[in-house]
């Protein structure tokens, strides 16, 4: 985790098999974002 002037910026590793590694990003950052838009 990185705090800038502007924003936070959050480094995630994950272990995924190479051929599903854009697809698993993508379920990741929806499921990240879909859980900070529920919260106040």
């Amino acid at each position: 985790m990185a705090l800038t002037e502007n924003w936070i910026n959050l480094n995630l590793r994950y272990i995924t098999d190479y051929k599903l590694r854009y697809d698993t990003k993508n379920i990741l950052f929806q499921g990240i974002e879909r859980s900070f838009l529920e919260t106040n």
